[in-house]
């Protein structure tokens, strides 16, 4: 095990460091029609289209001044369709290094599929949008979502982003985009030295209790993140409509591979986002597109920002 993971960490630390031109923006970008947007039939997609009954027992937690930091990088996303009507959803500023500012944000393909446009610039016409951040003082960053610069719905659900406008790490720090699969992150054989490590997701969920219809970020900590088929991996965590998107993050100090990433110390690596839950499942069992499903991509486009 210990030397497959550390073929996996040397791998992955190659790939982040490949050469990316002004032109990779344009090469990693998949052109949809719309056919390509087909909601797969066995998952529900978190859209924020309704406004579910609060689960008994619900184990999330409503953000507030003692919350995590790094939720700081999780802001509301509200979009609007076609036919005039709006929707919520969540994205999250992603970086590779934490000396840079965020101006990629990685949120779930479903959530942009209404824009999948023959006549927009490589293959999406971004319509009217507004994405919110809130630093842990309160403060509102608004920024809107200005490309898409690539995009899948299925097998993966992901969608990788531009901002208008980078914002500062000085006023929000990124989300690192972890160097390694999360079931390695979260193998504590070889991260839990100093803790074991764990796993959140994070969204604006918009059932009618504590998520407030949307309009109140909550996190799931310390959920149990599972497997499953490649870019649709399934966890014990819980979400709602309006979550998709929404990140899924490991807590971890990497210990003696840290120096290979200049990530010292305990951090929070983006892991993966939220696209629903199978239809036979409740609430309680949230399915995620891992990034490794698409690291080649994410990296390059992260290199190049």
């Amino acid at each position: 095990m210990k030397t497959l993971l550390l073929f996996a960490l040397i791998t992955t630390q190659v790939f982040a460091g490949t050469a990316c031109n002004k032109a990779c923006e344009q090469s990693f970008t998949t052109n949809f029609h719309q056919p390509s947007f087909q909601n797969p039939s066995k998952i529900t997609h978190h859209s924020g289209e309704a406004y579910p009954e609060t689960m008994a027992n619900d184990p999330r937690k409503i953000r507030s001044i003692t919350s995590p930091s790094w939720l700081e990088a999780v802001g509301s996303l509200t979009s609007t369709l076609r036919n005039g009507n709006t929707e919520q959803y969540t994205l999250s500023i992603v970086v590779d290094s934490p000396k840079k500012d965020g101006i990629i944000a990685i949120t779930a393909g479903h959530c942009i599929a209404h824009w999948a446009s023959s006549e927009g610039s490589n293959g999406f016409k971004v319509g009217y949008n507004e994405a919110i951040f809130t630093t842990n003082s309160g403060n509102s960053i608004k920024r809107t979502i200005a490309k898409v610069i690539t995009a899948q719905m299925n097998p993966g659900d992901y969608a990788i982003v531009k901002l208008n406008e980078a914002i500062s790490r000085e006023v929000i720090k990124p989300l690192i985009n972890s160097p390694i699969d999360y079931s390695d992150a979260l193998d504590s054989d070889f991260f839990g030295k100093k803790f074991k490590p764990f796993a959140t997701i994070a969204g604006h969920s918009a059932d009618k209790g504590i998520g407030g219809k949307g309009q109140i970020l909550t996190y799931h900590e310390k959920c149990i993140l599972t497997g499953g088929q490649s870019g649709s991996k399934l966890s014990y965590c819980t979400s709602y409509e309006g979550a998709s998107g929404g990140p899924v993050v490991v807590t971890v100090d990497l210990g003696e591979f840290a120096e290979g990433y200049d990530l010292y110390g305990t951090q929070h690596l983006f892991v993966g986002s939220i696209k629903g839950r199978r239809t036979t499942d409740n609430y309680a069992r949230t399915v995620f597109t891992e990034t490794t499903f698409y690291t080649l991509t994410l990296d390059k486009i992260l290199a190049n920002h």
